[in-house]
């Protein structure tokens, strides 16, 4: 399946950009569903997902690999809120981007905080908690956002989770080019094909484990006669 194979020159699927001090315990659970979803039975990962793993200190050394990074992703997951909004790195990474990539290919997700649309202004709202300053005035119309503004109190965040893995697909199909639906129909396909491949090689090694314990056996009764035929010349 092409959503499945190498996506080109692409190093990253996505690049989720958030606020450590907000989501520094949902962005990594984030990381894993997407990684997750749908995986080949045969590969590491469904999508390649960059996400910075430290806090950040303000050294222009780091500053430079997150530019490398955003570079070479395909999709710019923001964490929105309000701790978000007000951070100068997300801020970068949300400038950096509209300066290079397509604002299309940015994938809201608020976990904090108000985000609200002002359909006469053409523009979120003042109150809008949640956006950061970058994104203000970038977008022509209301983008489509998903809200897990309620997953900030759940300690269940795994692919177990239906309401969070209804979120993960959601999130996941953007960037596997594929329907919510059709996804979701891949990852339950790859689900009973490891299912399968884990019972075949179940059943193999329990073949190989009888053959083990038939070949022992059939050692020990040669060694057993051998014996016996070397005790019946030695008399």
């Amino acid at each position: 399946m092409a959503a499945f194979e190498a996506r080109g020159v692409v190093s990253y699927d996505g690049f989720i950009s958030y606020s450590h001090a907000a989501d520094g315990q949902f962005a990594p659970a984030l990381q894993r569903g997407l990684q997750r979803f749908a995986k080949p039975w045969n590969a590491r990962r469904a999508l390649r997902i960059f996400r910075d793993e430290t806090g950040l200190s303000t050294n222009p050394h780091l500053w430079s690999a997150i530019e490398a990074a955003l570079d070479e992703s395909e999709w710019f997951v923001l964490l929105a809120s309000t701790e978000a909004a007000q951070s100068e790195w997300v801020n970068k990474e949300i400038s950096h981007w509209l300066a290079t990539k397509s604002v299309d290919h940015i994938l809201p997700v608020v976990t904090d905080g108000s985000w609200e649309w002002d359909a006469a202004a053409g523009d979120f709202t003042a109150e809008s908690t949640a956006v950061p300053d970058a994104l203000r005035g970038a977008l022509a119309d209301e983008p489509r956002h998903l809200d897990l503004r309620w997953a900030r109190d759940e300690t269940d965040l795994d692919l177990r989770n239906s309401q969070f893995r209804g979120a993960v697909a959601d999130l996941a199909a953007p960037m596997h080019g594929m329907a919510k639906d059709e996804l979701e129909g891949e990852d339950i396909r790859q689900h009973r094909r490891a299912r399968r491949i884990a019972r075949g090689g179940i059943a193999a090694l329990a073949t190989l484990v009888v053959i083990a314990l038939i070949a022992t056996g059939l050692a020990v009764k040669q060694r057993d006669r051998a014996n016996e035929q070397s005790r019946l010349a030695d008399a």
